[in-house]
C-alpha cells in the first residue's frame, strides 16, 4: 500500500522511550492487512508532483526543439534532463559496480541516465545519476519547463502556450 497522510498525534512511551505516531491516511487499502501484518513504513515530507498537463506540454515543445535541430526528441529530452541543476546525485562506486548501477538506474525510463568518470580514489569511479521527469516535484518541473522555454526562445520557437501552462501550474 502506498498512500499519503499526515501525523495527527505523537506521544512517547514512558517505559520504552519509543515514539508512538498516529497517522491519518487518505485511504486504507485493506484494514485487516494493515492491522495484522508487519509493515515497512517510510515517512517523508509530501512534495506535490508535476502535473500531466505540464508533462504533455513539455513534450510538445521538446518535439518542436527536436524538429528544429534535426535530432530525435528523446535525445533532446535526455540533454535537457542533464542540464537541469539540483536534480542529480553523484556517488562514489567501485569500478566493478558501475555497470550494475547503470543497468539498475537506466531501466527506470528514458530520462534516467548515468555518467561515470574517474575518481581520485583508486579502484573507484564517480557516478552521476540523473532521474527522469516522472519523479520531478512541481518546482523541478517548473524549472524544467523554464529550461525548455529558454531553448525554444534561442531557436525562435513560439512558447506562449508553454508559458501560460507553466504560470497556471505554479499558482
Amino acid at each position: 500500500m502506498k498512500t499519503t497522510g499526515k501525523i495527527i498525534d505523537i506521544s512517547k512511551n514512558l517505559i520504552t522511550h519509543k515514539l508512538r505516531v498516529m497517522v491519518e491516511i487518505d485511504y486504507p487499502d485493506d484494514i485487516e492487512t494493515i492491522q495484522t501484518e508487519f509493515l515497512d513504513i517510510t515517512m517523508k515530507k509530501h512534495s506535490p508532483r508535476r502535473s500531466l498537463d505540464q508533462n504533455a506540454l513539455a513534450w510538445v515543445f521538446i518535439d518542436k526543439l527536436a524538429e528544429c535541430v534535426g535530432i530525435k526528441k528523446e535525445q533532446v529530452y535526455q540533454y535537457l534532463i542533464k542540464q537541469l541543476g539540483g536534480c542529480s546525485k553523484t556517488i562514489c562506486s567501485r569500478v566493478e559496480d558501475v555497470d550494475f548501477i547503470r543497468d539498475a538506474w537506466t531501466v527506470k525510463g528514458l530520462g534516467w541516465q548515468v555518467e561515470a568518470y574517474p575518481s581520485k580514489l583508486e579502484g573507484c569511479m564517480n557516478v552521476t545519476l540523473y532521474p527522469g521527469s516522472s519523479v520531478f516535484s512541481k518546482d523541478q518541473m517548473r524549472r524544467f519547463i523554464e529550461l525548455i522555454i529558454q531553448e525554444c526562445d534561442q531557436l525562435n520557437i513560439d512558447t506562449k502556450p508553454l508559458r501560460e501552462v507553466s504560470l497556471l501550474e505554479t499558482r
